[in-house]
């Protein structure tokens, strides 16, 4: 009986989708680039950059759904997919505060600013997810790290499909699906430049919830209409070579010079479904799993922990007059990122992780 049940809880969960760990790869490397823009104010601003982040809600949701569907339904409780999911997020969130308290506090002291209240205020708002910026009016809502906007409303997402709202059937999370994309159109429209949305001032900062909850439910969905397309997997003819014809694509819709909320909309209603249905069919070479493997894993590390990297390398450039080409310090400050990421990874995010999940292992982790 035991052996029944644990079997149908593993069920789909044991297959992963190599090719979607790619995708999620590029894209954050394509915030990587964003990001060097914004800080180092090189190359051009590609208008659909930001729109990497909603392409990883999207992919969040798909991955849960294939991830914790089965779980949930045979008894897995929300305290425990709760624990789970902060136990492989929180690690690497709270270095990357460590790593942005330290930039942060070294900033401060080049300025001369002594407001010992605001610092505390700001590190322990980092600390715990909260948007801290706001209430003292800061250009974005996490001041030590840019990124965490979109951890705090991924973690909205992920509490809110751990409660039986995220286990509705295809037809009545499809009519959720419907209502969100209604109400992404009028954000895409109404909220210009859309990179804004979920990270700056508080009204734009609210825009946050609508910009989440279209993608990630629309991930669900596609996990679970899969069978109309799971039979794709099954084509001799989609191997490795065809993820790197699938891989320019997303590399190169995100970095279109184009802002335009129709644009916007295409990307997200359009390419990124189809990116993630093609990517999730994909029956990769061993050469490519090993390449969508290796990005993958580094994916949410990169991205944690590329902004702070940055903010510390401009700062001491500017600190030690030194007279560096800007490209040249957006560069070194994305491989210091990706070193730093894999050195991290196996030193303390990887070993963090195990030890948490063997004194508090839920009874349905995996």
């Amino acid at each position: 009986m035991r052996l029944d049940h644990d079997a149908r809880l593993l069920g789909h969960a044991s297959t992963h989708f190599l090719g979607l760990d790619g995708l999620r790869g590029i894209a954050a490397l394509v915030v990587v680039y964003l990001h060097a823009h914004l800080t180092f104010q090189i190359g051009y601003l590609p208008g659909t950059a930001s729109l990497a982040v909603d392409f990883f809600f999207m992919l969040s949701g798909f991955v849960l759904a294939h991830a914790y569907d089965d779980r949930l339904q045979h008894g897995m409780t929300w305290p425990d997919f709760m624990r789970v999911r902060l136990i492989r997020l929180y690690p690497m969130l709270f270095f990357g505060s460590v790593l942005g308290a330290i930039v942060f506090l070294v900033a401060q002291h080049q300025r001369h600013i002594s407001d010992n209240l605001t610092s505390v205020w700001m590190i322990a708002g980092s600390f715990l997810m909260l948007p801290v910026g706001l209430p003292v009016g800061d250009q974005t809502a996490y001041p030590l790290n840019i990124a965490y906007w979109s951890l705090f409303f991924e973690l909205i997402a992920n509490a809110v499909y751990g409660t039986r709202w995220g286990l509705r059937p295809p037809r009545r999370l499809g009519l959720a699906v419907l209502g969100f994309a209604l109400a992404t159109g009028m954000m895409t429209f109404v909220s210009r430049p859309y990179i804004e949305n979920g990270v700056t001032s508080p009204d734009k900062f609210l825009w946050g919830f609508v910009r989440v909850a279209y993608p990630f439910a629309a991930g669900l969905l596609l996990y679970r209409l899969r069978y109309l397309w799971e039979q794709i997997s099954h084509w001799k003819v989609i191997t490795g070579s065809c993820w790197w014809l699938t891989a320019t694509i997303p590399a190169g819709a995100l970095i279109l010079p184009i802002d335009s909320p129709w644009c916007d909309l295409v990307l997200s209603f359009v390419v990124f479904p189809l990116l993630i249905i093609g990517a999730a069919s994909l029956n990769p070479s061993a050469a490519t799993a090993r390449v969508c493997a290796i990005v993958g894993r580094l994916s949410y590390p990169v991205y944690i922990l590329h902004w702070p990297i940055y903010r510390l390398l401009l700062g001491a450039t500017q600190m030690l007059r030194l007279d560096i080409v800007l490209w040249v310090q957006a560069l070194a400050g994305a491989v210091a990122g990706i070193l730093l990421a894999q050195i991290t990874l196996m030193v303390w995010d990887e070993p963090v992780r195990r030890w948490l999940s063997g004194r508090r292992r839920p009874q349905h982790d995996m």
